[in-house]
């Protein structure tokens, strides 16, 4: 069981000085007295509606910052919810980690859940309690520079923020700030401040915003995680046992680069990157792809996109959903309909962030994790 400090900005709930309005209220336990970590959380907050005001249609995200000086991490959760009167609204959470070590604790438990029964809760609780464990994701790194500017995707998007959280503290790496959404189209003035943006567009403003600074594809890729290359340095007994402890040392490192080189190891690895795929496909919208068909009276057109549309519901079905190796048997041949599509519109596929191209290439990608896991699976059942 874990108890999380905690800071919260609503406006529901009831404070002396500002009501109901908008505002950072329960300053729990440690976060009484940080200033400094009240004002980064009201800022982080301050940049989630749109410019309107309007924030929904989301459930739930993840976002985080640490602070100006010294060690830990306020990982912030924002959810929708009902404000004091029942009309839609939403409330962030901030979430106290002193070290890299309790947050990685805190990512192997349901959090957005806690906080989602905290919401509900009649009264404040002095703490935030996690109980229920969640399985942990595969870490992630950054291979794009900073910022990046990500499509929110509700599923998604929080199993990425923690998978990025993780892959920095297993590479003892500073923190990564992530703006876990905006549906603002100031997302220039956020990336000058976090190092991920994920953007929610409310209007056509902010839209447009993110179509000129969206990242590519891949900004991230999975952290391998393997033995030290190198050992301990240790002083070797002098004389007699100096050769023993040579051989001692050689053999850990053998062991260890076995380990590295497992068949299980690489299966896992690859079955991750399989279930990973698998989600960015049941994150894509059918309606954006048959947009497409409205161009022109192109019969080969509107039937490439069902299939590709009938493809992705094979593919994100329950089935692959709970066992992502079913990805093996799901997945067909997708090269005929995308070929039609570059075909009909060759200038499309010359951006990496239009329609097609996105659909086309998420199945090409996985297509190519299929195959690392039936290779993967392959060398494991010979082992």
């Amino acid at each position: 069981m874990l108890a999380l400090d905690y800071l919260v900005y609503d406006n529901r709930t009831w404070t002396a000085g500002i009501g109901r309005d908008w505002g950072v209220k329960n300053a729990t336990g440690a976060l009484s007295g940080r200033d400094d970590l009240r004002w980064l959380f009201e800022r982080y907050c301050g940049l989630l509606s749109g410019d309107r005001g309007y924030l929904g249609g989301f459930d739930r995200a993840l976002g985080g910052v640490r602070p100006r000086n010294g060690n830990g991490y306020l990982l912030c959760v924002t959810v929708e919810t009902p404000d004091a009167f029942g009309r839609p609204s939403w409330a962030v959470y901030g979430l106290w980690c002193p070290d890299p070590q309790s947050l990685e604790s805190v990512l192997a438990t349901d959090v957005v859940g806690a906080v989602q029964s905290a919401v509900r809760s009649s009264s404040p609780e002095s703490s935030i309690v996690l109980t229920a464990p969640a399985p942990m994701p595969a870490p992630l790194r950054f291979v794009a520079a900073t910022p990046v500017y990500r499509r929110f995707g509700a599923q998604k998007t929080l199993a990425e923020v923690r998978a990025l959280l993780l892959g920095a503290i297993r590479q003892r790496r500073e923190l990564p700030t992530i703006l876990g959404i905006t549906a603002s189209s100031r997302l220039a003035a956020a990336g000058e401040e976090f190092d991920v943006v994920y953007c929610h567009p409310a209007d056509e403003r902010a839209q447009q915003a993110f179509d000129e600074l969206r990242s590519g594809d891949d900004p991230f890729e999975y952290l391998v995680e393997t033995a030290p290359a190198t050992a301990p340095v240790v002083r070797a007994p002098r004389h007699s046992h100096a050769a023993r402890w040579s051989l001692a040392v050689c053999f850990a490192l053998a062991v260890a680069a076995g380990i590295a080189r497992s068949p299980f190891v690489q299966r896992e690895i690859a079955l991750r990157g399989v279930a990973a795929q698998v989600t960015v496909i049941r994150e894509l919208e059918p309606a954006e792809l048959l947009s497409l068909t409205q161009r022109g009276d192109d019969r080969a057109v509107r039937e490439a996109c069902a299939e590709l549309i009938q493809q992705q519901q094979l593919i994100a079905g329950p089935s692959v959903g709970a066992s992502p190796e079913r990805a093996l048997d799901a997945q067909p041949l997708v090269g005929p309909p995308c070929h039609v599509l570059q075909m009909a519109y060759p200038t499309d596929f010359e951006d990496p962030h239009s329609t097609a191209r996105r659909w086309c290439d998420s199945f090409a990608k996985l297509e190519r994790t299929a195959r690392t896991l039936r290779a993967a699976s392959g060398r494991t059942r010979s082992s």
